[in-house]
């Protein structure tokens, strides 16, 4: 197109120039209109080599038939793409058919509440109902936390030194799950519920002092039961609506089944009391 520009405006010149001659004009005549529209075809060179803003397309992948659709970019699209370190020709990422979220929905959603820490948008669980829980499971490892340790240091007899010594093991990881558990209440934006008063209420398991070595095993490993029950009921009711309460959870469950199966061990280990 550019060079029929030139054609145009050198046979323009030309017939000019002929016409001049033909009339007796003054070179001026010529040249000057000459000169005019030289420098109108240099400004158009200049400004052709220019990107236009509405020149500027993003391709949209079309979920129908995958055939990208091209949208012109106004000027505030530009800056916003600028900005997401988009460049031209390039296809902008926007949410795939797995329903993943493109970057800039990720950057914009991050940016909104951002005083509610860990949880976003895209949390969609009932925090309420999940603090509650969770505050009742920590009622109930505190507890267990205060019965082994009676247990630990109240075990008498003959083999009484290497249980008080699992006992006080388990109430040392007992206690790590109290803290893991609070954490997470803290992140839901709950409060953990340490009160004393509702301690034993809250608690799934009972505080049960034994009167022997034998009735403090089957106690913890009563209590390690119904924890273990507790727990899978509570994985459950969360399904995929909180994966990181779900794994917390998970983890604290592999522990009280291995306490269970200790206790069981030592309960086979220590002979039946004579009668």
């Amino acid at each position: 197109m550019f060079l029929l520009y030139w054609i145009g405006s050198v046979l323009l010149i030309g017939g000019m120039i002929l016409s001049a001659n033909a009339l007796n004009l003054s070179p001026g005549w010529v040249v000057i209109p000459a000169l005019i529209i030289i420098g109108l075809l240099i400004w158009k060179q200049i400004n052709s080599s220019k990107p236009s803003i509405n020149s500027i397309y993003r391709r949209i992948p079309d979920k129908s038939n995958h055939t990208p659709t091209v949208i012109p970019l106004g000027q505030d699209d530009l800056i916003q793409s600028s900005k997401a370190g988009l460049v031209e020709g390039k296809v902008k990422a926007t949410p795939s058919a797995d329903g993943l979220s493109d970057v800039e929905t990720l950057r914009s959603r991050a940016q909104q509440n951002i005083q509610e820490g860990a949880i976003t948008e895209s949390y969609n669980a009932d925090r309420f109902t999940i603090n509650k829980l969770l505050n009742d499971a920590l009622a109930t490892e505190t507890v267990c936390v205060l019965r082994y340790r009676r247990h630990h240091f109240m075990a008498r007899g003959i083999h009484a030194k290497s249980i008080a010594a699992e006992f006080l093991a388990h109430s040392i990881e007992e206690q790590g799950h109290a803290d893991q558990i609070a954490e997470r209440i803290v992140q839901l934006g709950g409060e953990p519920d340490f009160s004393p008063d509702t301690l034993s209420q809250r608690s799934h398991a009972e505080y049960a002092s034994g009167s022997s070595l034998t009735d403090m095993i089957k106690e913890n490993l009563i209590a390690e039961r119904i924890a273990i029950d507790s727990y899978r009921e509570f994985i459950q009711y969360l399904g995929d609506k909180d994966s990181t309460t779900s794994q917390i959870l998970k983890n604290i469950l592999a522990v009280e089944e291995k306490h269970a199966d200790e206790l069981a061990d030592m309960l086979t280990d220590i002979p039946a009391p004579t009668s």
